[in-house]
């Protein structure tokens, strides 16, 4: 895999309120803007890893709870 020594731009496929997304990829960090704007928004990719991370938890806690609620409905739960 090819690391990322310096900053590359790249326009995504994904949009905000109708505007596209470009995204930067630094070696340190991870930038974003609207296609058309300055403003720049940059997160340290350690940062966006665990947020990911976190994200992905909270989902399969969220789907745990509810399998969990359904069993006790149905009578199939052991405590």
């Amino acid at each position: 895999m090819t690391k990322a020594d310096k900053p590359t731009t790249r326009l995504s496929y994904s949009t905000y309120r109708g505007r596209e997304i470009a995204v930067t990829i630094h070696p340190t960090w991870l930038g974003f803007r609207l296609k058309g704007q300055r403003k720049v928004f940059q997160m340290d990719i350690e940062a966006a890893y665990q947020r990911a991370a976190q994200a992905e938890a909270d989902k399969l806690r969220a789907e745990r709870k509810a399998l969990k609620i359904a069993n006790k409905k149905q009578g199939r739960c052991r405590g």
